[in-house]
């Protein structure tokens, strides 16, 4: 949802990404390869209501205090670390401890393989989409693609203390 919409329209115009897929996958609105800002913003909005509303919170966050004010270090471009702590660079809602496996922090939503799209209707259904998002403002970091009856993968975590 971070990405510039004028870049997704563009996409659309070149036949990289369907109508429907930029609208999924990047929340824009762009029929024809037109982008249409306003309608782009509700339905960004709405895709990140839905990760807040249908998410599962991974840690107690309220428990935890808010990293001292340090100088960040990017993990990737939604997370950074941060006096011991990862946080979202959109937001800066503490996630859980530098060293803590990056999918067990935050929010975590399942969803059926058809949320990617028409091409994935017929995907089975033994298999989901496990998104994660920040768990103030919504912002993924990352997606996997699991057996549902398996527990999430495990993801990467920092080595070498905080920044």
């Amino acid at each position: 949802l971070r990405r510039e919409p004028e870049l997704v329209a563009g996409d659309v115009r070149a036949g990289l990404v369907s109508e429907a897929g930029a609208r999924d996958a990047y929340g824009v609105i762009a029929p024809g390869g037109v982008c249409e800002p306003a309608a782009t913003e509700r339905a960004r909005e709405a895709i990140r209501a839905a990760r807040l509303r249908e998410g599962r919170l991974l840690l107690d966050l309220a428990a935890q205090a808010e990293p001292p004010a340090a100088e960040r270090r990017r993990v990737s471009d939604t997370i950074a670390a941060a006096g011991g702590w990862l946080r979202c660079t959109v937001c800066g809602q503490a996630l859980g401890a530098d060293d803590a496996d990056l999918l067990r922090t935050g929010l975590v939503r399942e969803l059926p393989l058809s949320a990617l799209g028409a091409r994935f209707a017929r995907c089975r259904t033994d298999y989901v989409l496990r998104e994660h998002a920040c768990p103030r403002c919504g912002t993924a970091f990352a997606a996997d693609v699991e057996a549902a009856t398996d527990g999430a993968l495990e993801g990467a975590r920092l080595r070498g203390g905080s920044a």
